[in-house]
């Protein structure tokens, strides 16, 4: 079996990650999801970073705790759809 490259890791990481925003009904914490993908609060935010500038990755306050914030992804139930130029702009 071989390694992946470091950068298809990265995308399958970022995929599941998109995934798991979209799953995760009120919202997942930045901890919360770097502990999952077994990655650094760094990391995870840099991928939630990235995707914000392709899908609709909203951070939100936690209901639970209000000094927490919770991020959320809102895409479509068929099949992540990236932003469309336009729609970045505004």
């Amino acid at each position: 079996m071989s390694i992946r490259p470091a950068a298809e890791q990265q995308l399958v990481r970022q995929w599941r990650v998109l995934q798991d925003l979209a799953a995760a009904g009120p919202g997942c914490t930045i901890a919360e999801l770097a502990r999952r993908h077994g990655v650094s609060k760094a990391t995870l935010q840099r991928d939630v970073d990235t995707l914000a500038l392709v899908f609709r990755v909203d951070q939100v306050p936690d209901p639970r705790h209000s000094q927490r914030r919770l991020w959320r992804a809102a895409i479509a139930d068929a099949a992540a759809e990236p932003r469309l130029e336009e729609e970045r702009a505004a």
